[in-house]
Parts: C-alpha cells; sequence; structure tokens
C-alpha cells in the first residue's frame, strides 16, 4: 500500500524586499534613499504618495529627506500639500527649511491652501507659509501678502509680508505699506520697514 504523504501547507507570503515601499523602511539609510528614488518614477499613486509622507514624518537623515521631498514634488497634489504643511508646523529649523524648499516647487498643489493657511490660528505656522511665497511674483501672492497686512492681527507676521513685498511688490501695493503704519504706530520697525520696502517698490517701477 502506497505512503499517503500529509498535505504540507505553503509558505506563509512575505514580502518582495525588492519593493521599493518595503525597502523605504530599510535600516540603511541610502537604501531608504533608493527607494524614495525610484518611487519618484511612479508618479500619481496614492499609495505610493501615503507612504512617502508617512517616511518623511519619521525619517532622521537629511540625504534621505531630501530624496523622500524630490519624490513628494512628483507626486503633488493637494493631498500631499496639505500633510506637508502639518509637517511644517511641527518641524524644527533645518526639516522647516527643508519643507518650504519643498512647497515652493509645488505651488499648484500648494496655493490653494494658502488662504486657510494664513487665517491659522498660530502666528509661526502663518510666517512659515509667507516664507513659501518668497520671490513668488504670482498675482494672487500679492493680493495675499496685502491681506496679511490689512487683516493680520500679528506684527511679526505683517513684517514677514512686508518682506517679500519689498523683493516682489508693485506700486499697487503702497497704498497697503502705508496703511500698516497706522495698525502697528507702536511698532517703530514695522514702520521703518514699510518705509524701505514702499522705497524700493518705487525705485523699481
Amino acid at each position: 500500500m502506497a505512503l499517503i504523504r500529509k498535505a504540507t501547507q505553503p509558505p506563509a507570503p512575505t514580502a518582495d524586499v525588492a519593493d521599493p515601499l518595503c525597502l523605504l523602511q530599510a535600516p540603511d539609510p541610502s537604501t531608504r534613499a533608493h527607494a524614495a528614488q525610484r518611487l519618484a518614477l511612479q508618479p500619481g499613486d496614492a499609495t505610493v504618495a501615503a507612504a512617502l509622507l508617512d517616511t518623511l514624518a519619521g525619517e532622521p537623515e537629511a540625504a534621505v529627506r531630501e530624496r523622500l521631498l524630490t519624490a513628494l514634488i512628483v507626486h503633488a497634489d493637494t493631498g500631499v500639500a496639505a500633510r506637508l504643511a502639518v509637517l511644517l508646523r511641527q518641524a524644527d529649523a533645518p526639516r522647516r527649511t527643508e519643507l518650504v524648499d519643498a512647497l515652493r516647487q509645488m505651488p499648484d498643489a500648494f496655493h490653494p491652501l494658502v488662504p486657510g493657511l494664513l487665517a491659522d490660528p498660530d502666528p509661526d505656522l502663518r510666517i512659515h507659509v509667507l516664507s513659501t511665497l518668497d520671490e513668488c511674483p504670482a498675482p494672487q501672492v500679492r493680493q495675499w501678502l496685502v491681506a496679511v497686512l490689512e487683516h493680520d492681527p500679528h506684527v511679526n507676521v505683517c513684517a514677514g509680508a512686508v518682506e517679500i513685498l519689498a523683493r516682489i511688490g508693485e506700486p499697487a501695493q503702497l497704498p497697503a505699506l502705508h496703511r500698516l503704519k497706522a495698525r502697528f504706530p507702536d511698532a517703530a520697525f514695522i514702520a521703518f520697514a514699510a518705509d524701505l520696502a514702499a522705497a524700493r517698490i518705487q525705485g523699481h517701477a
């Protein structure tokens, strides 16, 4: 009588170690960086974008974060930009600089979020958001800066808007700069900054 072999269970499936999504969690930083670079070649995949964002939030290596952000620029949409804005709120200075640089490179995704972010209760976040607009001459950017000058209650946020207008402003923004001085009559530095920005705008006109 022939022996009947006991059926064996197939091995449990394992993650493909060559899958760049899996390699984002590798212990070696260069492997994580290479995985991020590969994932930049798969734009439009929401799963990939989410994995890149999750990895970025806890990534300790600046070189890997650079690759992750480069990939996220390729994947940029309003969802990606919104997640980066959340990280901007929590970031230390080096990470904040990285995030600002990335957001500057995805204006179509990020700019729809700017009005809401400039109304955020946290003045530090508003200042960081303003820094993403620096040297961006789009007409709506100047409109946002004027709205800050006329309505933001924090003098340091207004000072950030004045600094940007000194570089990208046009004569149409001069009345708002003059009105700003009246909003903060006890802040001599803001009057000086507003006058300097107005002089630069008039010099470039």
